[in-house]
């Protein structure tokens, strides 16, 4: 399993919460940075960065746990300061020779000028030229649509491609069947997109039935969601949410009884995603689960759930929910 590390250091929030979002989708390690004497806040602050970030200078950081020995990809993320790396990136890139690594790069900005950033920090890390990278504008602050779906294509790229002899069925933009097939995991053509299906089940006492994927993921390992998963080639959308329920949970699902609730296609990772919702009572000891998938299973009710998405635990394409439940 490649094993990979976020490095980040963050000011007012953005490049943290763009670090988590990478995190949680990649099943990275998060590794904070953050400098002994923490910069002021305010208009000062901002003339005292910036004069720091153009003067390249290297902070004292407090102690922090990395070997790049034990990560396959490293991640490494920043503010944008006076068109610079912050100066706790410029510690970190200075204490850790990363040449010969696999790397990435991001870089928060409220204007949109973080390239020279990026261009500073692979110069600076010895970088293959070719390393991903990515220039968000107040990803915190502007959570529309189109900026996820970004972070979650790069996301994408970061995991890499893998294939197995799964089928998928491809689709045009209007969901209209091509009649071609792929692999699950190798890279999908451009202008192409497959069917996702997540299964919500909602017993008599109005809780809902959630699992935790298996830490064995390369997708959101650990992660809280509701079953479910990629439709296979032949398969519609129903049928493949009631297959996926059965093969990992062990649950036979009549599927007359399920109502689509949700439908939405994602331009970043290339998929037309689907929720249905069913009404079944299940007791938790009759569950079956497929251990290479799940690692757990509860049920919930709304408020546990909302504390699961509040700690970062819930799989972050169910960012959904509250419109359902």
């Amino acid at each position: 399993m490649v094993k990979t590390a976020v490095v980040f250091f963050s000011h007012e929030g953005n490049t943290k919460y763009a670090a988590e979002y990478i995190s949680a989708i990649t099943g990275a390690d998060l590794i904070e940075l953050e400098p002994k004497e923490p910069y002021p806040r305010g208009k000062v602050s901002k003339y005292l960065a910036g004069k720091d970030a153009l003067a390249h200078k290297m902070p004292e950081l407090k102690d922090y746990e990395f070997n790049k020995d034990n990560y396959d990809k490293i991640v490494i993320g920043t503010p944008v300061w006076a068109g610079n790396p912050a100066p706790p990136i410029n510690t970190f890139l200075a204490a850790n020779n990363l040449s010969g690594k696999e790397l990435a790069f991001f870089a928060c900005s409220t204007g949109g000028n973080g390239d020279k950033c990026i261009d500073y920090m692979m110069k600076t890390a010895g970088a293959n030229p070719d390393s991903l990278t990515l220039n968000l504008i107040d990803p915190m602050k502007k959570r529309d649509t189109a900026k996820l779906q970004e972070m979650e294509h790069w996301c994408l790229k970061i995991l890499g491609s893998y294939e197995t002899d799964e089928l998928w069925d491809l689709y045009d933009a209007d969901r209209n069947p091509t009649g071609e097939t792929m692999n699950r995991g190798a890279e999908i053509p451009e202008g192409r997109y497959h069917i996702v299906v997540s299964v919500w089940i909602k017993n008599s006492e109005g809780k809902y039935l959630m699992s935790r994927r298996s830490m064995k993921k390369g997708w959101c390992p650990g992660a809280w969601e509701t079953t479910g998963g990629a439709v296979d080639a032949g398969e519609d959308s129903l049928t493949g949410g009631v297959r996926e329920v059965k093969e990992e949970l062990g649950i036979d699902l009549d599927p007359s009884t399920g109502k689509l609730v949700r439908s939405v296609r994602s331009d970043g990772l290339q998929d037309f995603y689907d929720v249905w919702m069913f009404e079944k009572d299940v007791d938790i000891s009759d569950i079956i689960m497929q251990e290479e998938e799940v690692s757990d299973v509860a049920w919930m009710t709304r408020d546990e759930i909302d504390k699961l998405w509040d700690e970062h635990k819930l799989h972050i394409l169910l960012k959904y929910y509250k419109e359902i439940i």
